[in-house]
């Protein structure tokens, strides 16, 4: 599978960790605040408790002064009161000590009579250690502490509240002198009921805390998946499309924060693609015609090449033969004009003639294959081609053959100099004109155009084009790859050697130009030549 195609585990997904994320961070905060709420409500709870032992030890307090001052039965009515205020589930003692430390009343009746140091553990935590005599100089206020040895149902609380003598100092200094410190009330409640308010909180806390973690983490994970993870999913999905190359594909782009920008780009980004892939396309497509008009053009050099590399062998191979052959034929016409000369014999004479005939028409063969092979040396000077055409045309258009055709001339009025072989290339002109008459027989119309042209085919005046065209049957495919060829020819035997053509293409090779055909049979021919202005020398 693609890694645009490949499945996200639940684990791995980006909801599932910014909930986790989202999560531990609100659970480090909740036990923080929690930690510090249960610390200020343990504290505030053990305040009110200090202070509902205060107001205990100063009730008790207040009875204790009422029971002195009722003599013996008073103090024994306080040892009653005393023993059933113990029994109350949230006293966990109360004992009353005189000045001197002496326990004189107390829930327990064991400890009577027990006298408690200021070192003792109980003692140091208001003392702090330091063991003072009391005197009637001490001014004491009450103070908490924390028994070292817990009561039976948990944990306690001790209040030490101090008895002074401002109630009758005259009555009272008959049992205690004048002693402004009488004694100390000791009182220790049970913290049970606290402790288990406090547990009942923290309860209460603990799963308050998890519920309200576990709905923010439900809410933010519903918020990330509404928020990013459909958004996401769409973008995944488009990306998809994208990579399937189905360019046209877009996102809904409604959204105004991020996402939507991101889906917006994405958008953008898809429409250039899409440009993109519209511009190779048809890249592609004019490549591939280009491609093939270059290939049927080098087809068509291939061709030329070929028929080039055809004609030189067929060019050297004429030109042996034809030197072979022109020296006997010389040496047959001078012999044949000798015995002509001799004989008196008028059918003799008559048949000397066809032979002197006939060897000069083999001799005019050898020679058009010479020039067709070697080309000779040309004579070239500046020529106005449209002259040459007219006087070249002038030469034929009064025969017979020209009678019934139309000659039209479209000169380039503008056409420059051509350095060239007036006569040779007059000879082509002509071979063309003579040959397009024969090819109309009855008539029709015979165009000669010329033009300036370049290399490239514009106007820049480089080279010039000579266009001889007619109305003939024209000329099928087969015949047109070979009508440079020696010796070929359409013609009926004895009416053309079959050089004319071959000869023509060899003068203007000599020159540097190109010539060619053109034409489909029933649409006439046109022969097309091409010469550089320059004679073709660098």
């Amino acid at each position: 599978m693609s890694e645009t195609g490949r499945k996200v585990g639940i684990f791995h997904s980006l909801g599932f960790r910014l909930g986790l994320f989202v999560g531990v961070a609100l659970a480090v905060g909740l036990t923080v605040h929690f930690v510090v709420s249960m610390a200020h409500h343990e504290e505030a709870l053990l305040s009110l408790k200090k202070e509902e032992a205060s107001v205990l030890a100063g009730a008790i307090q207040v009875s204790l002064n009422d029971a002195m001052m009722e003599g013996e039965s008073g103090r024994k009515d306080l040892q009653e009161s005393i023993e059933k205020i113990g029994k109350r589930p949230m006293i966990d003692r109360v004992r009353i000590l005189n000045s001197e430390g002496v326990v004189q009343y107390s829930t327990d009746a064991a400890e009577i009579g027990r006298r408690v140091e200021q070192s003792a553990p109980d003692c140091r935590q208001c003392h702090a250690g330091e063991v003072k005599p009391v005197s009637g100089e001490i001014d004491l206020a009450s103070c908490a502490y924390e028994p070292s040895a817990p009561g039976e149902s948990g944990r306690v609380l001790g209040v030490i509240h101090p008895i002074y003598n401002d109630m009758d100092p005259a009555s009272c200094m008959v049992c205690h002198d004048d002693r402004k410190l009488l004694g100390k009330l000791d009182v220790v409640v049970s913290l049970g009921n606290l402790d288990a308010d406090i547990r009942h909180h923290r309860g209460a806390l603990v799963l308050f805390g998890l519920l309200g973690v576990g709905g923010i983490i439900a809410i933010v994970t519903a918020a990330i998946h509404l928020l990013v993870h459909r958004p996401v999913a769409r973008l995944l999905d488009g990306t998809r499309k994208i990579g399937s190359l189905d360019l046209s594909h877009r996102l809904p782009a409604d959204r105004r924060d991020e996402l939507g920008n991101l889906a917006q780009a994405f958008n953008d980004m898809t429409g250039r693609l899409q440009q993109a892939q519209e511009k190779i396309r048809n890249f592609t497509a004019s490549l591939e015609e280009k491609v093939e008009e270059k290939t049927k053009e080098l087809q068509a050099a291939q061709l030329s090449m070929l028929r080039a590399e055809k004609m030189a062998a067929i060019g050297r191979m004429a030109a042996g033969v034809a030197h072979e052959i022109n020296n006997p034929l010389t040496g047959v016409i001078t012999f044949a004009t000798l015995l002509k000369r001799r004989t008196e014999d008028p059918g003799s004479s008559e048949d000397l003639d066809t032979i002197i005939e006939e060897a000069h028409r083999c001799s005019n063969i050898a020679r058009g294959l010479l020039d067709f092979s070697r080309g000779g040396v040309l004579s070239t000077r500046e020529v106005r081609m449209n002259r040459l055409l007219d006087r070249t045309l002038g030469l034929v258009e009064k025969q017979a053959a020209f009678h019934n055709i139309e000659i039209v001339r479209e000169y380039d009025p503008d056409l420059p100099a051509v350095t060239l072989d007036e006569d040779r290339i007059g000879q082509v002109i002509l071979n063309l004109v003579m040959n397009a008459a024969e090819a109309m027989g009855d008539g029709g119309r015979l165009t000669i155009r010329t033009l300036s042209i370049g290399d490239d085919g514009r106007d820049d005046g480089d080279s010039i084009g000579i266009h001889v065209e007619d109305t003939g049957p024209g000329i099928p495919d087969s015949v047109a790859a070979r009508v440079f060829e020696p010796f070929f020819t359409t013609k009926e035997p004895g009416r053309g050697t079959g050089l004319g053509l071959s000869v023509s293409y060899g003068i203007v090779a000599d020159h540097g130009g190109r010539i060619r055909v053109e034409g489909r049979p029933g649409e006439g021919a046109r022969f097309v030549v091409t010469l550089p202005v320059d004679g073709g020398n660098e």
